[in-house]
């Protein structure tokens, strides 16, 4: 009896000290970035980097720290950082030397109830994140929210930005109806 129970202890602790991984769907993408070794790819199931040289992937999901599987948009800043969008508003970090994830979650804990964000620019120490609901400018430095514009021109409050853009130091958006 006692090496039963014994047995069952070893079993126990053999099975609570593996870790765990997930496996997602990555089939469907919906942004990319290139960087001087490869191709970042954000999908439905998370994000991954290709190695062109190397032939090797290296995923990024909710285990490393991202916030939701549901990334629907990333780019890269001037220190090769990856910038993530999530469907659900949250915006990673994720720092390829130091192999971290930092979540904003400012418009995931906001009272919109569309948050999704679609696309993501990065110039400098400023961010652009284009959501469901307007254009948010953050501090890359700092990563606090400089301002959120939910109104532009004649659009409607509150308006879809599909993507957003910077040239020539004037900020460009693409919206279902119109630029």
């Amino acid at each position: 009896m006692k090496k039963i129970f014994f047995a069952l202890i070893i079993l126990s602790l053999a099975v609570t000290a593996q870790e765990w991984q997930s496996y997602t769907s990555m089939r469907n993408s919906n942004g990319l970035a290139l960087d001087q070794n490869g191709i970042w790819v954000s999908t439905n199931g998370g994000i991954f980097h290709y190695n062109f040289s190397t032939n090797e992937f290296q995923k990024v999901m909710k285990e490393q720290g991202l916030g939701s599987h549901n990334t629907t948009a990333l780019n890269l800043d001037e220190n090769g950082n990856v910038w993530i969008g999530t469907l659900e508003g949250i915006i990673n970090i994720y720092n390829q030397n130091a192999k971290e994830v930092e979540n904003i979650n400012e418009i995931f804990n906001s009272d919109k109830t569309d948050k999704r964000i679609n696309s993501i620019y990065t110039s400098g120490d400023t961010v652009l994140a284009a959501s469901n609901f307007g254009i948010s400018l953050i501090n890359a430095n700092t990563l606090a929210f400089r301002e959120t514009a939910s109104k532009l021109g004649n659009f409607q409050t509150d308006f879809k930005v599909n993507y957003v853009t910077k040239i020539d130091g004037r900020i460009y958006a693409c919206l279902d109806a119109g630029l």
